[in-house]
């Protein structure tokens, strides 16, 4: 059921959904990703597509389409936000798990293995050599050995291996801790396999198609049958009518000479005023010469977009002089 309804929900529930589809099959775009800007999370794609730049507006209508099945979303990351604005611009600060101060700094640690002592490597520093505060004796590479990193508190003198970490919002200034924060997800949104079996079968092309042929005035049906003077039912992919006009097309990604000749044993059973071999690729010469020779239209372009102009080109009714 949803193959059905993709579709329509792509390209008549909503004229910035048409464009946001059209535009990714026109530059063979599968997946709509997020970026981190000054103004936040942003999807350009969709920025000039009626959200007004609107991050919010943008995830609303992405939504609306996960949840008609056209995009599935794909976690590839967490922000944290501001409790109070919602606002990313997030700062860490360490603290002093005891006294809570900021004043805090990470100090190095040092042995003077000649009598054992163990202490800041600041304690040991006097000038440019090192002192031992314990024996005065002067450390050299020799008698000296590393012991590791800590973190110390000026105020207080507390060492600690963790500081307690605090947020600061750089928007509205709130302090908050990892339990108050906001640990928003960020998605990117790609077609579901249902939009993708659409798009390869050609229906999303059909439904442009047809949505086209509405705005010149057709009656349109997607992949019907049309009666031949011999009383045979002929299927084609679109059949379209608009008064005593009738428009018959069949679909195919490489227009051939096979798909030429099996419409035009079609065309000369029904007769229509427009018979047309739609294609997502350039007909070769010798295809186009079989084309005219048999009176079948060949309307290909490598982006939708350019199928849908030219077929509205074709079957504008022509202007009336004033």
């Amino acid at each position: 059921m949803k193959n059905v309804l993709i579709p329509y929900v792509l390209l008549h529930g909503d004229p910035v959904v048409k464009t946001i589809v059209e535009r990714m099959l026109d530059e063979n775009i599968q997946t709509i990703r997020p970026q981190l800007t000054e103004r936040g999370i942003s999807y350009p794609l969709l920025e000039d597509l009626g959200t007004n730049g609107s991050v919010e507006s943008a995830k609303s209508l992405l939504e609306d389409l996960v949840a008609n099945g056209v995009f599935e979303r794909k976690l590839i990351d967490r922000i944290v936000l501001c409790p109070s604005c919602k606002g990313y611009l997030i700062r860490s600060k360490y603290h002093c798990p005891k006294c809570d101060s900021f004043n805090i700094e990470q100090v190095s640690f040092i042995e003077h293995t000649m009598c054992g002592y163990i202490d800041s490597r600041k304690k040991f520093e006097k000038g440019d050599e090192l002192v031992c505060p314990k024996c005065v004796g002067r450390l050299s590479v020799k008698d000296s050995r590393p012991i590791g990193q800590s973190f110390e508190c000026n105020p207080c003198g507390f060492r600690f291996d963790s500081p307690k970490i605090v947020e600061q919002c750089n928007t509205c200034g709130e302090h908050f801790g990892s339990r108050e924060a906001v640990y928003s997800p960020i998605f990117e949104y790609i077609f579901t396999e249902e939009a993708k079996n659409a798009l390869s079968k050609g229906t999303l092309l059909l439904s442009m198609i047809e949505e086209s042929l509405k705005e010149e005035g057709f009656e349109v049906t997607l992949r019907g049958s049309l009666p031949g003077k011999s009383g045979v039912e002929h299927r084609f992919d679109v059949i379209a009518k608009r008064g005593e006009e009738l428009l018959a097309a069949n679909l195919s990604f490489d227009a051939t000479n096979e798909d030429l000749t099996s419409l035009f044993a079609k065309k000369y059973d029904t007769s229509p005023k427009y018979s047309m071999l739609i294609s997502l690729s350039k007909p070769a010469p010798p295809t186009v010469a079989i084309s005219e020779s048999y009176g079948i239209m060949v309307v290909s372009g490598s982006k939708p977009s350019e199928i849908t102009e030219k077929l509205k080109q074709i079957v504008k009714p022509p202007s009336v002089p004033k």
